[in-house]
Parts: C-alpha cells; sequence; structure tokens
C-alpha cells in the first residue's frame, strides 16, 4: 500500500500526543498491546477503527475544553488535577488529557481576551 494510501504513524503519534497521552495509556485506551501502538508509529498500517476510536477521543476532549471554557468564563479558573491518576468520571482517561484540556481552553479562552488560571483541584486557596 503506497504511504499516501494510509495515515501515517507521525501523524498517530502526533495526534496522540496533543491528546496528552503516552503510549501505555493509548493501548489501554485502543485495547492493544503498547508494542501495537509503537509498530502503527514507526510506519506500519494502522486499523480505521483506530482512527475512528481517536477521533472519539479528541471529541470527548473537544467537548471538555468548551465546558471548562464555560466554567472558566463565571469563575475565572479552571481546576485540573496533580497526578496521572484515571479522572474520575472518565474511564481509562488519565490526569494528563485533562491536563492538556485545561491548557487548550485556556488558550482558547486568551484569544477572546478573557482571563484564566488553571489550579490543582486539591490546592486551597
Amino acid at each position: 500500500m503506497p504511504d499516501d494510501d494510509r495515515r501515517s504513524g507521525a501523524e498517530l503519534r502526533s495526534r496522540r500526543e496533543l491528546l496528552g497521552l503516552n503510549i501505555a495509556e493509548s493501548a489501554t485506551i485502543l485495547g492493544v498491546d503498547e508494542r501495537i501502538i509503537r509498530r502503527w508509529e514507526q510506519g506500519r498500517s494502522i486499523p480505521e477503527g483506530v482512527l475512528r476510536d481517536l477521533a472519539g477521543l479528541e471529541r470527548t476532549q473537544d467537548e471538555l475544553v468548551v465546558e471548562l471554557e464555560d466554567l472558566a468564563r463565571q469563575t475565572g479558573r479552571i481546576e485540573t488535577y496533580r497526578g496521572d491518576d484515571v479522572v474520575p468520571g472518565r474511564a481509562n482517561l488519565p490526569a494528563r488529557w485533562h491536563r492538556v484540556a485545561a491548557a487548550t481552553a485556556v488558550r482558547n479562552l486568551a484569544v477572546d481576551g478573557v482571563e484564566a488560571c488553571i489550579v490543582y483541584g486539591d490546592d486551597q486557596d
């Protein structure tokens, strides 16, 4: 199969990293072995189902970004998670994924001239 007929490993890795996921987390979410993720990122053919699952994760993160933006417009802050445990209510999604969404929301708000800050939910004011 010619390279331009399939998604590249570079695209998969870039999209995975943009979501804030490491290889182990991606493997867990996608239900595959870490070695499979590495092979895909090195150029092996990526199944369409994986790309659909990845697109679903991106939509979920986009929805979270909007939710966080709305909250920050009201409060001026976004709470996120300090460690890398799973985010409550978001099965298999690590806190890093949430922090990426929080940073994206703050960046989007700044473009609109809205100031907001990101804080850890367990910090005291």
